[in-house]
């Protein structure tokens, strides 16, 4: 853990310092809630089980990273870039989306509770929502169609089980 502590540190000495290259990162059970990391390249980072409640990660890129179990409670992620990454158990709650590219993510048992989805990258999405929970979120309909839903809470609250046999 204290490695991990240094390496938030260092993170964020080097972030200040101008640097925004951390793809490959490793940390986990951190807390970064609040930080203002805008703009950051986070590709194929680990990031698992880390809080990020409030963080500003707008247009940050997270193209192949690992960020399960993470928290991104009410965060910035606009203009945010999420392609093939593994999303899987964390929790967006009222996290901004809008305009970001979010293409084959892996959302299984996401919480997407009052996001905001709206205005996104849809190209080849191929999203996996299995066991989401996307209850009162703002989103465009044709997003779900190229999902795979199963026992996935829809926006309206009802429960889709849509793909639960293939």
């Amino acid at each position: 853990m204290a490695d991990e502590l240094e390496n938030v540190e260092a993170l964020l000495r080097k972030y200040q310092g101008g640097e925004r290259n951390f793809s490959a990162i490793r940390l986990s059970k951190v807390d970064l809630s609040g930080q203002d990391l805008h703009g950051a390249d986070f590709s194929g980072a680990t990031l698992w089980e880390v809080d990020l409640s409030q963080a500003n990660l707008a247009g940050v890129n997270f193209t192949g990273a690992d960020l399960s179990n993470s928290s991104f409670w009410d965060a910035d992620l606009r203009g945010a870039n999420f392609t093939q990454t593994n999303c899987s158990g964390a929790d967006f709650c009222g996290a901004n989306f809008r305009e970001s590219t979010l293409v084959e993510v892996n959302f299984r048992l996401a919480i997407l509770n009052r996001t905001d989805l709206s205005n996104l990258d849809l190209r080849g999405i191929g999203a996996n929502l299995a066991q989401a929970n996307l209850y009162r979120a703002i989103m465009p309909p044709r997003w779900l169609e190229s999902a795979k839903v199963c026992n996935t809470t829809l926006p309206s609250g009802n429960v889709s089980n849509r793909d639960c046999n293939t």
